[in-house]
């Protein structure tokens, strides 16, 4: 039996092709294609795009369609409206690329993945979240709400923080207590910014895309060691991170508090040691 193993986050998605066969998985391919949050980009380009994907991977490894089952674990995937609407749109149009359809959040996937009996998945790539899935299979959830009102420790975070603590200490609102001068030009150089304040129109915009504004959180990562507010502005993260986890913990039993299990998940992780501080 062949299945496909379908993850879609902020930035990018991927695919996996496994061949069950008695007791033994053989992965076939991986692939990775474009941005995939199934609450952003809708359900009817989303069950397309998966379609695409699995035929990609099935010509590169010849295998002939359908297969028999996708699941796929994808951001804004916890809206049950969309995920059923995805489904079903799915099985009705594209029964002919995959016999069967699953449709659940990327955390958790995740966790059921990395977790026989559950555990804890901090997601902090482009956006961020925090899911708990107990033995029982419940789900519970901290965080994950967006970058207007979440996505807290997320590299879209931290450049937003970024962004703010320059303006905020330019206009005397918040002073900096560490000069500001190095992470303003960090900030117009990868934005290619004649003033500052064009920043306003990647922000609010019709050119507003939420990865963009995400991608500059790898040039604060790479000048932490010779700037001390890059550096900063990672243990904030680090911080907030962590309340996560504490939040979440309000439905743990008592042997998971005392040795419970935490799945990283996200590029913001790359920097660990810069967000330990926090």
């Amino acid at each position: 039996m062949i299945f496909a193993g379908v993850e879609g986050g902020a930035t990018q998605s991927k695919i996996i092709l496994i061949k069950v066969q008695e007791n033994a998985v053989h992965k076939l391919i991986e692939l990775e294609g474009e941005s995939l949050n199934c609450l952003l980009r809708g359900a009817e380009f989303t069950s397309g795009y998966v379609s695409k994907l699995i035929q990609s991977a099935s010509e590169n490894v010849h295998l002939s369609l359908p297969i028999d089952g996708v699941c796929m674990g994808l951001s804004g995937a916890e809206n049950q409206e969309i995920s059923q609407q995805l489904t079903q749109i799915f099985e009705t149009k594209f029964s002919s690329v995959a016999k069967k359809c699953f449709v659940t959040s990327d955390s958790g996937a995740s966790i059921a993945a990395a977790f026989k009996n559950g555990g804890v998945v901090i997601i902090a790539g482009t956006g961020s979240t925090c899911r708990y899935l107990n033995k029982c299979g419940e789900l519970f959830g901290v965080g994950g709400h967006g970058h207007l009102i979440g996505d807290g420790g997320s590299g879209f975070w931290i450049v937003q923080r970024a962004i703010q603590t320059v303006f905020d200490d330019e206009d005397g609102l918040a002073p900096s207590k560490i000069p500001t001068k190095f992470l303003k030009a960090l900030i117009m150089n990868h934005f290619q910014l004649k003033d500052i304040k064009d920043i306003f129109n990647l922000l609010y915009g019709t050119d507003f895309v939420k990865a963009h504004i995400a991608s500059l959180c790898v040039k604060i990562a790479e000048n932490a060691q010779k700037d001390p507010l890059c550096k900063n502005l990672f243990e904030q993260a680090g911080e907030i991170l962590a309340k996560h986890l504490t939040a979440v913990s309000k439905h743990f039993d008592q042997e998971l508090l005392e040795n419970v299990p935490v799945l990283q998940v996200g590029s913001v992780f790359k920097s660990w040691q810069l967000l330990k501080p926090g």
